[in-house]
């Protein structure tokens, strides 16, 4: 059970950093770390230097010190999970950033921000947190829980609205016809963002539904070309937009993601495989 629920990590530190991109260069990001063996925190995130102030949404909710509790699709938030978190964070406080000799006290509790992720809204943690401090909802999925002198957070990754959110709220197996379709013209219009391309494809083979109906991924990909807005487009346009959506139906029912992405940029693979299909 516990393999099985951190599937959802390496495809949400991609989310994030794809959340992050604006701010790119102004933060560093580790996938976990170590506090005292066998202690680890999930996604503890440093601002650099000369980050100065942060431009993406995600961004501005950091301090200089942030530490991310992730709970991902399929698991819950508990009331243990909450404390746990909090010791986490002020043990992080006591220890220090790793290497450092600058002595004690090294982080400012007012430096630091405690953020836990969670896809569902945790309705049993919410009730029993209510009854000790005060929550304020800052916007849309997002809580601030007022626990004295250390910043808590609380994400809900299913509550979160608008276009900076976009592939944290859609990490999971529910995810909106709508939403796949943004998506995918990201994707598309992307070619080289590995990142993307990579997060894109989990997320695809986790929504088998998308693959059912009229609406469908086969679908959704000929929307996007006849709009004009991918590269596979363009690439495909001179020999027949036919040949292009004919290929992308085969190459989806064959979840060949990969030489999806190739197809779009690449010229030659491209004829290669409408040489290899017949089309």
């Amino acid at each position: 059970m516990k393999k099985r629920r951190r599937q959802w990590h390496l495809p949400f530190q991609n989310a994030l950093q794809i959340t992050l991109e604006k701010d790119e260069g102004r933060y560093e990001l580790n996938p976990e770390e170590e506090l005292t063996k066998p202690l680890r925190v999930d996604f503890p995130i440093l601002k650099t230097a000369d980050a100065g102030e942060m431009k993406s949404s995600f961004g501005k909710l950091l301090r200089k010190y942030a530490i991310l509790e992730y709970k991902g699709y399929g698991d819950y938030l508990s009331i243990d999970d909450f404390y746990k978190g909090l010791a986490y964070a002020y043990l992080y406080k006591s220890e220090g950033t790793a290497g450092s000799k600058s002595g004690a006290d090294e982080i400012q509790l007012d430096e630091l921000v405690l953020m836990f992720v969670c896809f569902s809204y945790p309705l049993k943690l919410m009730r029993y947190l209510k009854k000790q401090y005060p929550i304020t909802e800052r916007e849309s999925g997002i809580y601030e829980i007022g626990h004295g002198g250390l910043e808590v957070i609380l994400m809900v990754q299913k509550r979160l609205e608008g276009d900076a959110y976009l592939w944290l709220k859609n990490l999971s197996a529910c995810v909106a016809r709508e939403d796949f379709e943004q998506m995918a013209e990201q994707v598309f219009e992307n070619p080289s963002d590995r990142r993307r391309d990579e997060l894109f494809q989990f997320i695809g083979e986790n929504n088998e539904e998308l693959w059912k109906g009229e609406s469908n991924m086969c679908k959704i990909f000929e929307e996007i070309e006849a709009r004009g807005e991918t590269r596979g487009k363009e690439l495909g346009e001179q020999r027949g937009e036919d040949r292009f959506s004919g290929l992308m139906r085969i190459l989806l029912r064959e979840k060949r993601y990969s030489e999806i992405e190739q197809v779009t940029y690449d010229r030659k693979a491209l004829h290669e495989m409408y040489r290899r299909y017949g089309l």
